[in-house]
């Protein structure tokens, strides 16, 4: 089985993670989507606690679409190709890949094992269709202003029952 691992902070999840997830599925890109929340940032982003962004992050889940809490189970940094290496020993018969959005790609030579990414595993860099971003919807949430077209329902209602980035 061909599984695609959208990693990130999902700091929250939002549209544009849904979007590509659902847009690589009707592509036949990958038969399933792994969500992987990192515990913690690579490159030093202050990030809410695990389990609210974990939590969220399961709000996505359906039949093809799976979160993840290997890499919060870690409790450390996580790098990608670490993570690809112990799902494919956990998984041998399937076949991985990282996707990232095309404004990552830009750094992608700056993280560890990037070649290992690219030649072992495979890279799908998706186009940053939709402007939305989990900044902005902290952002919003700050001034107040709403985020349901930004947002599923469930994340914002969890993000309001929590009290989350006001």
């Amino acid at each position: 089985m061909k599984i695609g691992v959208l990693g990130g902070s999902f700091d929250p999840p939002h549209n544009g993670h849904l979007f590509v997830a659902k847009e690589l599925l009707k592509q036949k890109a990958v038969e399933k989507i792994i969500l992987m929340p990192v515990f913690k940032h690579p490159f030093g982003k202050q990030v809410t606690q695990a389990k609210h962004r974990l939590a969220m992050t399961k709000l996505l889940d359906n039949e093809n679409i799976i979160a993840s809490d290997m890499e919060l189970k870690k409790e450390g940094l996580s790098y990608s190709t670490d993570t690809l290496r112990a799902l494919k020993n956990q998984f041998p018969k399937d076949d991985f890949a990282w996707i990232m959005g095309e404004d990552q790609l830009k750094d992608f030579k700056k993280w560890k094992g990037w070649k290992e990414i690219k030649e072992k595993f495979g890279l799908m860099v998706v186009p940053r269709k939709l402007a939305v971003s989990s900044s902005e919807i902290r952002k919003r949430i700050k001034m107040g202003k709403d985020i349901a077209d930004l947002v599923p329902k469930e994340v914002k209602s969890y993000i309001m029952k929590h009290n989350l980035y006001a």
